[in-house]
């Protein structure tokens, strides 16, 4: 937690496949060199910021080398409460698979999110309401991970109410059967 900078000679661990800086809440900047790390397939900065009593600290911006992560599959930005945007860069990480930005304050995507081609997941706050803005670049891909995100956030309330569905349906088909059980009774009665 008290870790406040990483040191410009990061970038020589060339051979580093994962970056794990969860919860150092005192980080408030990365360095450039950062985008030398060729290897590196995870980014875990996962509660890189802190807003506590009026007080805020942590990491506020992504340095613009992050584009040049090549192999980075993984990107966690989940509770980096400071952080209020992302590089347009971002849109240069093709292997990029996997974006968690819970609980963190962006409320706009970079027109170059419509290039990340290999993005399948993408993970939102519940009321999180990002806006983002159609370039050239865009593509349907990255409207319809942001649309099937919206619909993944409704998903507990339609699974509440089949769930409540689901536990009057036994009273129904009781009611059914006995419906049918009496129709069948009279057509017996009207038979003989």
């Amino acid at each position: 937690e008290s870790l406040t900078a990483l040191p410009a000679s990061l970038g020589k661990l060339q051979a580093l496949t994962k970056l794990g800086l969860s919860h150092c809440k005192s980080l408030t900047a990365l360095p450039d060199s950062l985008g030398q790390l060729g290897a590196l397939i995870t980014l875990d900065l996962n509660g890189c910021g802190d807003s506590y009593l009026g007080k805020s600290s942590g990491l506020q911006a992504l340095p613009l080398s992050v584009g040049q992560l090549q192999k980075l599959t993984d990107l966690d930005l989940s509770f980096c409460s400071n952080l209020k945007a992302l590089p347009e860069s971002l849109g240069k990480l093709r292997a990029l698979k996997k974006l968690n930005l819970r609980c963190c304050p962006i409320t706009m995507l970079p027109k170059s999110f419509g290039q990340l081609h290999a993005l399948t997941e993408l993970i939102l706050s519940r009321r999180t309401h990002i806006m983002y803005v159609l370039s050239d670049h865009s593509t349907e891909r990255a409207e319809r991970i942001l649309k099937r995100n919206h619909e993944l956030q409704s998903a507990p309330g339609r699974l509440e109410a089949l769930r409540k569905e689901l536990q009057s349906a036994p009273g129904r088909l009781e009611a059914l059967h006995m419906h049918r059980w009496l129709e069948e009774g009279s057509k017996d009665e009207d038979a003989s």
